[in-house]
């Protein structure tokens, strides 16, 4: 009998574990922005611009190489990405393209080592607020091989011509804006996919040190 109690209860318990978490965290990155988000500055127009060219030079062939005939090309607005901090229901919510977890940031492992720290939560969630749109600057888009904007995607949809261009998202900084998270998406008719990179600021340099597969049709 003990055990079939036991048994029968661990989900509940379970459950209100994850639940309290939720609550705690909650409460803890209000507390936080509320005692330090005045402070915060955001983040620097220079950082996200060579954020974006680090990432485009970890994929030279695909942005730079002037030998591919009708190359596809990237977006030079870059795509909002929501943080969020998600529910604790029993089914898991649908996927959005357009969120990322603060749980997912915050278990990100890179060389086996949590990238990001906790005490970046407030300011994952200032630069959510804060930052709605970004382009980068013209001096990083002249060196692409080939550029498009979500307006033109959008004028292409509407006439039912193929898609095929590529897109970043707005990074996502720590606290210390030395540590960046950005997602890379491949949209195009029927497929497409999306790569996370972690970017860390080293010798006032930003370099790639982690990547990984966010999704792929």
């Amino acid at each position: 009998m003990f055990v079939y109690s036991t048994i029968h209860t661990l989900p509940a318990i379970v459950k209100m574990t994850k639940l309290l978490i939720t609550i705690s965290l909650i409460l803890s990155l209000s507390c936080q922005n509320n005692k330090s988000g005045k402070d915060f500055l955001t983040p620097d127009k220079k950082d996200i611009n060579d954020i974006v060219e680090a990432v485009v030079n970890q994929n030279e062939l695909l942005f730079r190489d002037t030998t591919i005939l009708n190359p596809s090309p990237l977006s030079i607005d870059l795509r909002k990405l929501r943080v969020t901090v998600p529910d604790t229901g029993e089914v898991p919510p649908p996927i959005d393209l357009t969120s990322v977890s603060i749980f997912n940031l915050f278990n990100a492992l890179v060389n086996h080592q949590r990238f990001f720290d906790r005490t970046d939560s407030s300011y994952f969630l200032f630069q959510n607020n804060r930052i709605k749109t970004f382009s980068i600057d013209k001096a990083v888009a002249e060196k692409l091989v080939a550029s498009t904007s979500f307006a033109e995607q959008q004028r292409e949809n509407e006439l039912n011509k193929p898609t095929h261009y590529y897109d970043l998202t707005i990074p996502i900084l720590s606290a210390d804006n030395k540590k960046a998270y950005i997602e890379w998406t491949t949209n195009c008719s029927g497929c497409g996919g999306a790569t996370a990179f972690y970017l860390e600021k080293i010798n006032n340099k930003w370099t790639v040190v982690g990547s990984q597969t966010r999704w792929m049709n």
